[in-house]
C-alpha cells in the first residue's frame, strides 16, 4: 500500500512510485517507421531490407515485460503488419508479373500460329511488327502488300520462308503445346519471351522456337510482337577458335 501513496517531491510536489512508471520502448516506434518505409520495396527488391529490419526490431520490442504494459507495443504490432504486407508484395509481385506475362506470351504465340495456319499472311506480317510500325487499321493490308513490287516480294518471302509452310500444312486445328517453360528476360529495358512449341499430333517432331518482344505503347498498354520464328535447335553452335 505504501507504494501507492504519493510522496512529496522537492521539484514536482509529489514523488511517484517506481512501480507506477510506464516504460517507453523506442524500438516500437522505430519498427513503425521502418514498417512504413517498407513500401519502398515495391521500387526495388533490395529495399525489402526495410521489411526485415522492421520485423526484427518489432519482435524485439514485443519481448516479455513485467509490470505495466510499456508504451510502443501497439506501434510495434502495426509496424510488423506493414512490414509483412509490403514485404509480401515486394517478394510476390515480380513472380506474379512473370506469370502473367508468360501466359500472355503463350496466348499471343498460339494466336500467331493460327493466323499463319489460316493463311492470313498479311495479318501475320503485321504481328511481326512493333506497334509503332504497324499499318493503320483502316487501311487494306492486301492492297498494301500486293501494290508495290518491294512489298509484294516481302510478302512472298515471308509466306513461303522459314517454318510458315510447315505451320500451314498442319492447319489451324493443330494441338500446339509448349515443349519447354516460357523463358522471360529483359534486354535494354525491354521484356522478351522465348518459347519452344511442338505439335504432338503431327507427323514430324519438328519444334518451333519463337521469340516475342513486349513494348508499352503511348497509352500504357502492353503490346507483343513476334521478332523471330524458326525451327528449334537444341544444340548451340560455337565458333571455332581463332589461331
Amino acid at each position: 500500500m505504501d507504494s501507492l501513496i504519493p510522496k512529496m517531491n522537492a521539484e514536482a510536489g509529489f514523488e511517484v512510485a517506481e512501480s507506477d512508471v510506464v516504460p517507453l520502448r523506442i524500438s516500437g516506434y522505430l519498427c513503425l517507421i521502418l514498417g512504413g518505409l517498407s513500401v519502398l520495396g515495391l521500387m526495388g527488391r533490395l529495399l525489402i531490407a526495410f521489411s526485415f529490419a522492421a520485423i526484427l526490431i518489432g519482435v524485439y520490442s514485443l519481448r516479455k515485460y513485467s509490470g505495466p504494459a510499456p508504451l510502443g507495443l501497439k506501434p510495434a504490432r502495426l509496424g510488423i503488419c506493414l512490414a509483412v504486407g509490403f514485404g509480401a508484395c515486394t517478394f510476390f509481385t515480380p513472380w506474379f508479373k512473370t506469370l502473367v506475362l508468360s501466359r500472355q506470351a503463350e496466348k499471343f504465340a498460339l494466336i500467331y500460329l493460327d493466323v499463319i495456319a489460316m493463311d492470313e499472311t498479311e495479318f501475320a506480317m503485321e504481328l511481326n511488327k512493333d506497334y509503332v510500325n504497324r499499318m493503320d487499321p483502316t487501311m487494306s493490308l492486301e492492297e498494301h502488300y500486293q501494290g508495290q513490287p518491294q512489298a509484294r516480294e516481302n510478302f512472298e518471302q515471308f509466306k513461303y520462308g522459314g517454318v510458315n509452310e510447315m505451320i500451314r500444312e498442319r492447319g489451324p486445328g493443330a494441338e500446339w503445346i509448349f515443349d519447354m517453360p516460357t523463358r522471360l528476360y529483359t534486354r535494354y529495358r525491354n521484356q522478351h519471351a522465348e518459347l519452344v512449341i511442338a505439335d504432338p499430333t503431327g507427323s514430324s517432331d519438328t519444334k518451333i522456337s519463337m521469340t516475342l518482344d513486349y513494348l508499352v505503347d503511348s497509352e500504357g498498354q502492353g503490346q507483343w510482337h513476334v521478332s523471330n520464328v524458326q525451327s528449334y535447335r537444341s544444340e548451340r553452335f560455337v565458333a571455332p577458335n581463332v589461331l
